[in-house]
């Protein structure tokens, strides 16, 4: 089924003058960026997006450092000599420098922002594709757009259970934070936990360590994981309780090759155990906003 997309960057309208549908392709999404591909040659990439959500059928970008569309000049044979690019340059929280460069471009000009959203795009007919609240790929956007009702909270509060989740699958390291005998917090960092299943984390460990000991006193604790971009800093402390298993059966399933190295005697070394941390509530921190994803 084609995917035909109306599009608006500053309110300025890319493309053709009063023609703004396109065909939609393929779409790619990091955590920099998101780029769009259209059956007309024409491409959009979006640098640094902040406050991104899909509502009523809408993908919205609230802000982003930078918006490039590119497309052929229409009515003529599609060519390099043909193509026109048009940059969308953030210079002040209420200006954009809009630059053209290509076949038949236009003079660069300056725009007043300060009501519009940086991207707003919404299908035209009903489709299944997607964007996915920016922790992965478009899958669930459909229906016709209603610019008119879209709701501030759930474009500043955009991640949710899942969206956590997918987060943490990504980070290599992991801090976890006990209780000690005094009553005073203690971190460490720790390898990525071992399995991520529903509201619980698994982390492999020694027996004979400290934290063990504490978590055994009492089993309040903390993971936070973290990412520092080149243009944003995002960080997730999950809140919860730990359970000291070392029954063989939980070892076994988390055991991998080369952890032989850490436990001299094994799956059934005494001094290897897991972890299973399972969370109550997550408080996520991105752009200088926080809320509260229940578990």
């Amino acid at each position: 089924m084609a995917i035909y997309v109306s599009a608006s960057i500053w309110g300025d309208g890319p493309g053709r003058p009063g023609d703004n549908a396109y065909t939609l392709l393929d779409k790619k999404i990091d955590e920099d960026s998101i780029r769009l591909t259209f059956a007309g040659g024409e491409e959009c990439e979006i640098t640094n997006p902040k406050d991104v959500a899909v509502f009523d059928q809408v993908l919205i970008v609230g802000t982003a450092d930078k918006i490039v569309w590119g497309f052929n000049y229409y009515g003529i044979p599609q060519t390099p000599e043909t193509r026109i690019t048009t940059e969308y340059t953030m210079i002040d929280p209420t200006h954009v420098r809009v630059r053209e460069t290509g076949y038949h471009h236009q003079p660069e000009r300056i725009i007043d922002v300060k009501k519009e959203r940086a991207f707003w795009a919404g299908s035209t007919h009903s489709w299944t594709g997607s964007i996915d609240k920016w922790t992965g790929s478009i899958d669930k956007w459909t229906g016709s757009p209603n610019k008119e009702v879209i709701d501030e909270s759930i474009i500043q509060g955009w991640m949710d259970k899942c969206d956590v989740l997918s987060f943490i699958k990504t980070r290599k390291t992991a801090f976890l934070g006990s209780v000690d005998e005094s009553g005073h917090p203690v971190i460490r960092a720790m390898l990525s936990p071992r399995k991520i299943e529903g509201d619980a984390l698994w982390f492999s460990t020694n027996t004979s360590s400290d934290k063990v000991k504490q978590f055994r006193e009492n089993h309040k604790a903390c993971v936070y994981f973290y990412r520092r971009g080149l243009f944003r800093y995002q960080g997730v402390c999950m809140i919860g309780e730990i359970e000291v298993c070392t029954d063989q059966p939980t070892k076994d399933a988390i055991w991998r090759r080369g952890d032989k190295l850490f436990y001299k005697g094994g799956v059934t070394d005494p001094d290897y155990c897991v972890l299973k941390f399972k969370c109550e509530t997550a408080r996520v921190y991105r752009d200088l906003k926080t809320w509260t994803v229940s578990f």
